[in-house]
């Protein structure tokens, strides 16, 4: 598992990772500055170079628009190309930075786990146009604590029963008692 602090390179303290922006051309996937420092630092810049800004605003008003319509069109193919390449450095970014896991430590789950759900014991049978989907991890909403692998339905019956013990228990007396 990663730390949850990090040292900001412009402060100096001690702070909680969702105090820095996300930033994949880094090691940790985060900025080295905290949020704080960098919205400082680009606050201070905007306002010594205010009247630039003014002048190429008025400039390309609108133009900015039209080259993103016309990049994301390019682009979308090679970028999609790219992450199939590079499945495995995407994969362990995102998990580095949406649950503080490592792709070593999902395999290890995996492993641990015989590659099936956690509860209903079946491999992921969900497919997409470009890939097949690999199990969800499941975390505590409120601690952010990983607990284990599920496929996708059973990760979304957790979420729509709301995690909550209780609600669980009277959809299982509500099955019993409509049983046939």
């Amino acid at each position: 598992m990663t730390n949850i602090t990090k040292i900001c390179s412009k402060c100096g303290k001690e702070k909680l990772l969702s105090d820095f922006y996300k930033d994949l051309s880094k090691k940790d996937c985060l900025s080295s500055s905290c949020k704080e420092c960098i919205n400082q630092s680009q606050k201070e810049y905007y306002l010594s170079h205010k009247e630039y800004y003014k002048k190429y605003n008025e400039k390309h008003k609108g133009y900015r628009k039209i080259q993103k319509r016309i990049w994301d069109k390019l682009h979308m193919k090679e970028r999609r190309i790219y992450k199939q390449i590079n499945r495995d450095k995407e994969k362990n970014k995102y998990l580095i930075l949406t649950y503080g896991i490592t792709l070593d430590d999902y395999n290890k789950m995996l492993e641990a786990q015989n590659g099936v759900c956690a509860i209903c014991g079946q491999k992921e049978t969900r497919k997409s146009k470009y890939n097949d989907y690999t199990l969800s991890v499941d975390h505590d909403h409120k601690t952010g604590k990983v607990r284990g692998l599920l496929c996708h339905g059973c990760n979304n019956c957790l979420g729509t029963l709301k995690e909550d013990i209780e609600i669980f228990q009277n959809a299982i007396n509500y099955l019993k008692i409509h049983k046939d």
